[in-house]
């Protein structure tokens, strides 16, 4: 019997982990596939340090792979991609816009323009627009 996704899955900008190792925080999200999200996340090799010992960007990853690691039908991250160097940010996006596909995913993003034609909607706040709204267009290639 398959696991029922769960409806809602979230990161916050803010690490909030739970005491114990690296491991033991994907394994209370991931079980069994906790090893593989710590190999696909390169945090394998910090499997046995405390989170708190990771540095800010390994930290994001292991955020994102808690988040990603529940299947849910609804994704909400905060600045996921916050702390990553380039080729990390280029990483992780492909990865959780893979991972949601077919999914609702909210993103909140500072800056980072160029990735928003890669979403559906687009809303931005900025505080000289007020509100706006728009629909991006994906290219046929885009993974998500």
């Amino acid at each position: 019997v398959l696991p029922q996704p769960t409806s809602f899955s979230c990161q916050f900008t803010d690490a909030g982990f739970f005491p114990g190792t690296v491991r033991e925080n994907m394994e209370s999200v991931a079980e069994d596939a906790a090893e593989v999200w710590l190999e696909r996340c390169d945090l394998a090799p910090f499997a046995d340090q405390p989170p708190y010992q990771l540095s800010a960007g390994q930290q994001r990853k292991l955020q994102i792979a808690m988040a990603l690691a529940r299947d849910a039908r609804f994704y909400l991250l905060d600045e996921p991609l916050a702390n990553l160097d380039d080729a990390s940010k280029r990483k992780f996006f492909e990865m959780i816009l893979q991972h949601t596909r077919g999914k609702t995913l909210v993103m909140v993003m500072h800056g980072d323009v160029a990735l928003a034609g890669r979403f559906d909607r687009v809303l931005d706040l900025g505080a000289h627009s007020g509100v706006a709204e728009r629909a991006a267009r994906r290219p046929a290639t885009s993974p998500a």
